[in-house]
């Protein structure tokens, strides 16, 4: 549960690919087909992602992939090259804006800033080795941005591949939704389009840093993480608190939510609890953030503590079978028999092959096992 996932792009059959100024090749809707120009490549230390076009001279880009880069790279699909710097910002969220000097492809994009659930969406972004953009099949929002919460992220199940952080989030008509983030197996988080244009306005004039340690926090979070071991390894006190500490600072929802993954696994399991709550204190609609509290809640005993947690999974996912098998295995340790029992109907019917050893985990025999 607490690995890295990552999002095969060979898993999904691509919706719609093609190249800059060819939009007669383009299978995908035409609204999405005509943003295409606007979904860049972006290089820097060897590292490649994406950028979205803001307007001229202007691009975004996910903060994480940039931080500390001075030799950023924009692409655009006609084959130009230019050289991009990162603007200074008073925004403090996972996005930076670039300056892009010569860059113009017209007017700016329209963003969609009141998305609501059900809203449908597409992935749009480059991939190593291919020519243009590519269109990945179509999702739609799960959850909103959080009111009140000014770096809460749009939750989506919109499918993208791995190289997809960067790229633009679509509704059908093709307005800016958020720029796309790591995913968590069939879902994904965005920046939202409410961020874009603070990211735009906290970035005029002379504006400047808000936050001048930001950068050695994502710097030393990053290298952090990269560091510790793949296998479950008991870490050293001095490692989990500096590898919590530094990604805390980032104030980076999706670092912190990695580094719990890492303290989760190794079996730190009171530091992963509570840097998954300081996710969802800075966003109650983090999926994947209340999924991993939920599961080292459960390898603690805390079996009643995450009923509620996955009472709201529930209604929100309610087709996810980790979910289903947690709220099965929670509900039958916390005695709560009917949410147990509601779970299992739920998987009983989308997969009655997965929900057979859980029917005989109710049943009285161990074979559902506990959170694992």
């Amino acid at each position: 549960m607490f690995r890295q996932v990552l999002i095969p792009a060979a898993l999904f059959a691509c919706f719609g690919s093609f190249g800059a100024g060819a939009a007669e090749k383009c299978d995908g809707p035409e609204a999405i087909c005509r943003f295409a120009p606007y979904v860049m490549k972006l290089e820097g230390n060897r590292r490649e992602a994406n950028s979205v076009y803001l307007g001229a001279g202007l691009a975004a880009a996910n903060r994480h992939v940039v931080v500390g880069r001075t030799d950023l790279i924009v692409k655009t699909g006609d084959g130009r090259t230019f050289g991009a710097k990162v603007k200074l910002s008073g925004y403090s969220g996972d996005l930076a804006l670039l300056a892009v000097e010569g860059l113009d492809l017209g007017g700016a994009p329209v963003l969609a800033e009141n998305v609501t659930s059900g809203t449908g969406l597409f992935v749009l972004a480059h991939e190593p080795n291919v020519f243009g953009p590519r269109i990945y099949p179509p999702g739609e929002v799960l959850l909103p941005p959080a009111v009140g919460y000014a770096l809460s992220r749009l939750q989506h199940n919109a499918r993208g591949g791995e190289e997809s952080e960067g790229g633009a989030i679509l509704t059908r008509d093709g307005r800016l939704a958020g720029i796309a983030t790591v995913g968590h197996g069939n879902r994904g988080e965005a920046i939202p389009a409410a961020q874009i244009r603070a990211l735009l306005e906290l970035s005029k004039g002379g504006a400047t840093q808000t936050m001048p340690d930001l950068t050695d926090a994502y710097i030393r979070c990053m290298d952090a993480q990269r560091r510790m071991p793949i296998r479950r390894a008991r870490l050293a006190r001095r490692a989990v608190t500096y590898l919590s500490e530094h990604c805390t600072r980032t104030k980076n929802g999706q670092l912190i939510e990695s580094a719990a993954r890492i303290l989760g696994r190794a079996g730190h399991l009171v530091e992963a609890r509570e840097l998954f709550s300081v996710v969802l204190g800075m966003d109650p609609h983090a999926l994947g953030a209340r999924q991993g509290l939920v599961v080292v809640l459960l390898l603690g005993g805390g079996h009643e503590a995450a009923i509620p947690h996955l009472k709201w999974l529930f209604d929100i996912l309610p087709r996810d079978f980790e979910i289903l098998r947690l709220s099965i295995q929670a509900g039958k340790y916390a005695g709560d028999v009917s949410f147990a029992e509601a779970a299992y109907a739920r998987l009983q019917q989308l997969s009655p092959a997965l929900a057979l050893p859980m029917r005989q985990f109710l049943d009285g025999s161990e074979i559902g096992g506990k959170a694992r």
